[in-house]
């Protein structure tokens, strides 16, 4: 891996990730550093349609001295959306409810574009909790800017037609690189990945965002405040912002643009520090607070999201039901290069009396990587330390598929205590030769500047997304599929490199095979009956994500076989 991958791709170890139940559902975060008794907790919000991996690079710096919270704003990241448009409020009550949970009596804010008018927001409801803030672009546009704004909202909506060759994705790859000038490819490639993870949801934050304006609420804030202007195309219009501020200024940055809070980590901790540990509390205790009721109901989350961590790292994991001692735990295991994401209807039907478990294989997903391409042994190490704590060390069932299905296989093999019973959607054993012709195509599929990467990795997501899949299907799994960014082909790698037909004569727990034509029906076959304890179940008529679209009818066909066991 270069320095680059390195860079912008991998969690520093300081950094862990957790979720608050909110009232959007899952509110994600990124948390670092402690709390300190004399240094106020800072709040970074991201601009739209990101999220705070951004921000990674940079809580590593300034967490040395404070605790350090990047919150993903609903609907992005890995936050769940609300089921409508919400407004700039509701994010920023959704913000409010994690500062209350964990007892957090004053925060500082940092908000980065749309992250700058959610911090003006929170400022007005809560007042008295907020120290100061700095904002990284706080534009007051003209009407000719803003009615350019409007343009690029009306782009950002999801269209009826899906182009069916990916290039809408060229297109805005293209967009991007026109922002991230100068930037290094992995940073845009990175950051490019992250914003089309809401989907036809991304215009959310900008729709919340262009209906209310700085001009109006900058003289409203008391609060020290910090305006940085990086040249980011907003140049003009964040120094007109100037004008509005009651207790700010304006720090003009005219060599630093797009991502450069990704890159140039030092030098911005150096300016939140300067800045943040300089300002003297602000008396507010006759501020007025806005009282703000959301229109939403709190929602329930059916799955709920965990992160598991070990000495690897975090594992990320998607959790229904609750441990029963009559019904065995089951574990999902992913096919690369996707994520446990596909697995969630199933889930559903899975655990509604049992515990049903699909986590992202390390790398994919949530998922940390682990420190160097890994072996089927160590993935499997992995997941089996996780499930453990997932299950109080208790036995349980695993459904594998395909790069799943070879780890599903390990860990039945080789900890036979742990595994009851087995269900595998595929058998991916190849001849040596084979195996070796496979492995030298397992590359990292680099990002190219014409954005030919796109389209290579959305032609291959179309076929393994099946003929059942929608075009919203396959944009999510393309986006999935995506994020494992230079880890993404790690997972063939390990299959590629492993001996599963010396593995196959050691499973000895009942076995159910689904052999549908996905191209490995031969293999499947072929290699099935090295399994002692086997039963095939032939789907002539299935090919690549029948669990997901045939969920209920499948989910029945995996617990009748389990609960024979």
């Amino acid at each position: 891996m270069n320095k680059e991958s390195e860079l912008f791709w991998i969690k520093p170890k300081v950094v862990s990730r957790d979720y608050y139940n909110g009232i959007f559902g899952h509110l994600h975060f990124r948390r670092a550093g402690k709390s300190s008794e004399v240094i106020n907790p800072l709040i970074l919000l991201h601009q739209s349609p990101s999220n705070g991996r951004p921000f990674e690079g940079l809580m590593e710096k300034i967490s040395s001295d404070r605790l350090v919270l990047a919150i993903d704003t609903p609907g992005f990241g890995d936050s769940d959306a609300p089921i409508s448009p919400p407004n700039i409020s509701d994010y920023a009550f959704s913000i409010i409810e994690l500062i209350n949970d964990l007892n957090l009596d004053k925060v500082d804010l940092f908000g980065d574009h749309t992250g700058a008018k959610i911090a003006v927001e929170i400022i007005k409801q809560i007042p008295n909790k907020v120290g100061s803030a700095i904002f990284n672009s706080c534009p007051v546009y003209s009407k000719e800017q803003m009615d350019k704004m409007m343009i690029h909202l009306e782009e950002e909506k999801p269209k009826d037609i899906i182009p069916e060759d990916g290039s809408h994705f060229v297109k805005r790859w293209k967009s991007l690189q026109n922002w991230y000038l100068n930037a290094p490819i992995e940073l845009v490639n990175r950051d490019f990945i992250e914003m089309q993870r809401p989907l036809d949801k991304g215009w959310y934050g900008h729709n919340a965002a262009f209906a209310v304006n700085h001009a109006d609420n900058l003289p409203q804030i008391e609060h020290p405040l910090l305006v940085l202007c990086p040249n980011d195309m907003l140049w003009d219009a964040t120094k007109e912002s100037s004008k509005y501020l009651v207790n700010g200024k304006v720090l003009e940055l005219p060599n630093y643009g797009m991502g450069s809070l990704s890159v140039e980590t030092e030098m911005y901790s150096n300016i939140f520090k300067e800045f943040f540990n300089t300002q003297k509390p602000l008396s507010v205790s006759n501020a007025k607070s806005k009282i703000y009721e959301p229109k939403f109901n709190k929602v329930t989350n059916i799955i709920k999201r965990i992160f598991i961590s070990n000495e690897y790292g975090q594992v990320h994991a998607r959790v229904v039901g609750k441990l029963n001692s009559q019904k065995r735990p089951i574990l999902c295991l992913h096919m690369s290069p996707f994520s446990s994401r596909n697995f969630e209807k199933l889930l559903i039907d899975l655990g509604k009396d049992r515990l049903a478990v699909a986590m992202d294989i390390p790398g994919f997903g949530e998922s940390d990587p682990t420190e160097k391409v890994p072996t089927i042994d160590i993935l499997a190490t992995v997941v089996l330390d996780s499930m453990k704590k997932i299950v109080n060390e208790s036995s349980f069932d695993i459904l594998g598929d395909h790069t799943g299905a070879v780890i599903a296989m390990h860990i039945a093999a080789y900890h036979k205590e742990m595994v009851t019973g087995l269900v595998l959607n595929g058998i991916p054993c190849f001849e040596k030769q084979e195996r070796l012709e496979k492995l030298k195509n397992a590359k990292y599929n680099k990002p190219m500047e014409d954005g030919s990467h796109l389209i290579r990795r959305w032609k291959s997501v179309r076929m393994l997304s099946g003929s059942e899949g929608d075009d919203k299907v396959v944009e999510r799994n393309f986006v999935e599929a995506l994020r494992g960014g230079p880890f993404a082909h790690w997972g063939h790698v390990a299959v590629f490199s492993y001996e599963l037909f010396d593995t196959l004569d050691k499973i000895n727990q009942p076995t159910l095979v689904l052999k549908p034509r996905d191209g490995l029906e031969d293999r499947t076959t072929k290699y099935s009956s090295k399994i002692k304890n086997v039963s095939i179940k032939d789907l002539p008529k299935e090919n690549y994500g029948f669990l997901e679209y045939k969920s209920k009818a499948f989910a029945t066909e995996i617990i009748h076989f389990l609960d024979k066991i």
